[in-house]
């Protein structure tokens, strides 16, 4: 079972690490995940006494977890619940702390008299006393973080602000106790660094807020409420009480409360909260409706087949918020860093004190050196720099109706070479239909027709569906079959009233060692882009069904693109070559494979495949399974079946297929701009710290403590508005 919970005092790249290796060393616990940006902890466990050992570990570490009540429908977390808590801070900081900067400013400008210089240390001293208060929870957090052997961001600022503040109470104690002016002591850096680092928290909250706008806007199409049917009676209930089988009624404007089948009614639905196309869908008695859709102006009456998190929408934000909180192999290295950072700053900040008075400078510089490389540095830089790209983009990607399984398959989408696309449901509609027929002279075409929908009532090929559909269209006969068997990448056989029948593609046929006949051999020839279904029994081919599956109207652009991506387009098809190459030729494709099995798919796939070079798999997520978990990255196409769910990294429930360039486009810019984060984060760093320790003083490059602060709090700043660019792809 999976337990998701609120990390309370968790700030920063180094407080996730701390809380991922505390958790990860309690047995039973499997597939722990930090999501950084919510404040979010989950995990699997077998049984509930592993919580227990789980939530003394975390707080052993530091920290504090609150269970995230289990719904059936997850919620995204806002981060930080609300703006007010970090704005109030900050505002109560500013408050008591401008008043010291400007009394430190004017001492230091050199207003004259001792009675000055008392007046303006004690005001200072006093008001600076609130600002220490307000920020307490900084410093708790901060020194029991030290006291449990994991320091973080706060640890830093709790040493900084308080060495700030404890250097000038011991000069003011010292003027008082010699009965001598307080000149040069001023409580302006404590003050200042508090007011820096709350307004950087605030800015980045508000930052962090953005980068979740669209995984919020999601998350509102959520239903809360549905109108039950019992008997005649309506009752409105709360969509967690909803079991399969009910009944529900969905008036005009109302939101599907689930996902189900139309029992009565007419309508046309808004589906765009799932699969990002905006044109309404019609729906009518028979059809499949999604949960967290739009009614129209119709009054529809549904049956739930899944509600809540078992629904097509709980399924996609369970997977929006795990590919948040994943993590890409490009942030490794930058987790280890985060691991040491810390711990390395603290030493480079006791190794600056030390170094400035071996110099001979007094404790005032050397301290002011040392507090000065507490302020500047910035882990969070850092640590934000890959999940935050991330979880914007997997926003980004779920608004356009694109779900990347992790951010593991994020990152290989953006470094594969080749793209290979199925041609029936991929590079076609995906809705055959039956062009013509040809039979024996001995036969009935309808009677052929109705013979061929039996066997295919027991088929999920979308061919065999459109025989079904066509010999439903002219009422015929559907009877059952028995002895029925599904040969996958080749078609059906069975026994359809005491006769054993077949029907299938050309393979099915070689194996079973039928010819073509006469009549077959006339015409085949002048269907270049139809697909023939053979019937046949044990006398041969009784009757060939040619198939017609139009190119989608956005193929030839949707190759276009991925070309002009530098990517190389290939069509792999278990159709006749012929109709492979004609098609392929209306697409703008170069290379064209057919009449491939499905292993065939796959074993071309891992040929094609190498280290450097990957390849991207686009098909259907049904009869393409082997070719989609031998991808490099298997790109599911469809309404967002379990199997596509289960097997593609990448599932797009956009019925445009141009959303297959978008998720190569939107793979590309994100890492593009993880590795703008990481490389600002490390040469930021690297420059910073050192010019805080002084290194850089024989060029007058020496901030002071309060510009060390601004520096921080901007380097996170740039970080968070870098990723939040990816909103405008």
């Amino acid at each position: 079972m999976r337990y998701r919970f609120s990390v309370q005092g968790m700030e920063c790249a180094a407080c996730r690490g701390h809380v991922l290796k505390a958790v990860s060393g309690v047995s039973g616990v499997g597939a722990p995940q930090v999501d950084l940006l919510n404040r979010v902890l989950s995990l699997e466990a077998s049984d509930a006494s592993v919580i227990s050992q789980v939530k003394a570990a975390v707080e052993a570490a530091g920290y504090g977890l609150t269970p995230l009540e289990v719904t059936d429908s997850p919620k995204l977390r806002r981060d930080g619940a609300s703006d007010r808590a970090p704005l109030g801070q900050f505002l109560a900081t500013l408050l008591w702390g401008l008043p010291v900067c400007i009394l430190a400013m004017a001492g230091m400008a050199g207003f004259p008299g001792p009675e000055f210089s008392w007046l303006s240390v004690s005001l200072q001293f006093l008001l600076v006393l609130p600002v220490l208060y307000v920020n307490r929870q900084i410093f708790l957090r901060g020194i029991r973080g030290l006291f449990h052997g994991s320091p973080t961001m706060e640890s830093l600022v709790a040493l900084a602000a308080g060495s700030g503040f404890l250097y000038p109470l011991i000069g003011l104690l010292a003027s008082w106790w010699r009965r001598t002016s307080p000149e040069g002591v001023i409580f302006e850096t404590p003050a200042m660094l508090l007011v820096l680092f709350t307004l950087g928290k605030w800015l980045e909250g508000g930052a962090r807020n953005r980068a979740t706008a669209e995984l919020r806007a999601l998350q509102r199409h959520s239903p809360r409420t549905a109108t039950l049917l019992r008997g005649e009676k309506e009752e409105s209930v709360p969509v967690e009480q909803l079991r399969v089988g009910d009944r529900c009624l969905v008036r005009p404007g109302g939101v599907v409360p689930a996902d189900g089948v139309v029992l009565s009614g007419h309508s046309s639905v808004d589906q765009s909260a799932i699969t990002g196309e905006w044109i309404p869908v019609e729906k009518k008695e028979g059809n499949k409706v999604l949960g967290a859709t739009l009614n129209g102006d119709g009054v529809l009456v549904i049956q739930v087949q899944a509600a809540g998190g078992e629904s097509l929408f709980g399924k996609v934000i369970a997977l929006v918020e795990e590919t948040g909180a994943s993590r890409a192999p490009i942030a490794r290295m930058a987790d280890v860093i985060c691991s040491w950072f810390v711990p390395g700053v603290l030493l480079i900040a006791l190794g600056t004190v030390l170094g400035w008075l071996l110099l001979g400078q007094g404790w005032g510089v050397a301290l002011a050196r040392g507090v000065t490389v507490l302020a500047i540095s910035c882990p969070c830089a850092l640590g934000l720099a890959t999940p935050v790209a991330i979880l914007v983009a997997t926003g980004v990607g779920a608004k356009k109706g694109v779900l990347f399984k992790d951010a593991a398959t994020l990152e290989a989408l953006s470094r594969v070479k080749t793209v290979v696309l199925d041609k029936t449901g991929t590079l076609t509609e995906g809705r055959p239909s039956l062009a013509s027929i040809q039979c024996a002279p001995e036969w009935d075409e309808e009677a052929l027709l109705a013979v061929a929908a039996s066997l295919e009532k027991g088929s999920q090929h979308p061919l065999g569906a459109a025989l079904v559909q066509e010999a439903e269209g002219r009422s015929l006969e559907i009877v059952g079959v028995s002895r029925f068997q599904n040969l996958s990448g080749r078609g059906v056989l069975g026994e359809v009233q005491g006769r054993l029948w077949g029907c299938g593609n050309l393979p099915l046929l070689q194996e079973r060692g039928i010819s073509l006949p006469e009549f077959a051999r006339e015409q085949q020839t002048d269907k270049a882009t139809a697909t023939p279904l053979y019937l046949f029994s044990q006398a041969g081919v009784q009757a060939i069904f040619w198939m017609t599956d139009p190119l989608r109207k956005e193929a030839r652009e949707t190759v276009e693109s991925l070309e002009k991506q530098g990517l190389s387009c290939v069509m792999l098809t278990g159709d006749r070559q012929q109709v492979a190459d004609a098609l392929g030729r209306q697409a703008g494709l170069t290379e064209c494979q057919g009449e491939l099995m499905p292993q065939d798919k796959a074993h071309w796939i891992l040929e094609r495949q190498k280290p450097g070079s990957g390849v991207a798999m686009v098909g259907d997520g049904i009869n393409d399974a082997p070719a989609l978990a031998a991808a490099q990255v298997g790109v599911a196409m469809g309404a967002g079946t379990d199997v596509a769910l289960e097997t593609a990294g990448v599932v797009v429930l956009n019925p445009s297929l141009m959303a297959v360039s978008q998720a190569v486009s939107l793979s590309r810019n994100t890492l593009k701009v993880v590795r703008q984060n990481l490389a600002w984060a490390f040469c930021y760093n690297l420059f910073a710290i050192p010019m805080a320790a002084g290194l850089f003083s024989p060029w007058h490059l020496v901030p002071p403590p309060w510009l060390g602060a601004a520096a921080m709090a901007c380097s996170s700043l740039i970080v968070v508005g870098n990723a939040l660019r990816l909103r405008k792809i």
